[in-house]
């Protein structure tokens, strides 16, 4: 069996993230594309565009770690769920970190 390829990885983790918070379903891929579109737009070369597609994937990982009464609740959060929101760019990073090939 062959190792991941970061795309597959990029996807798998992706699948993650929807599943942990459904009602943001596709979001990350939508974001991916629409960097991408951008990125075509201003003339951007391949290998930025490509690292613009993979933080699209990437840029809501850290929701992994934010409970899911906080990302399910309905109407205004308290503080201390603001701050798991507030700190899920900083939890993707590290998640991030552990993973050579990213």
């Amino acid at each position: 069996m062959s190792p991941l390829s970061a795309d597959q990885l990029l996807v798998i983790l992706s699948n993650l993230i929807d599943a942990k918070d459904p009602y943001t379903g596709g979001h990350s891929r939508r974001v991916a594309s629409l960097a991408v579109a951008v990125a075509d737009q201003l003339g951007l070369e391949d290998r930025m565009k490509s690292t613009l597609w993979a933080g699209g994937y990437l840029h809501d990982l850290g929701k992994l770690g934010v409970p899911l009464r906080v990302l399910a609740k309905r109407g205004r959060l308290d503080d201390e769920e603001f701050a798991y929101i507030k700190a899920h760019p900083s939890a993707g990073a590290e998640i991030l970190e552990s993973i050579p090939s990213l």
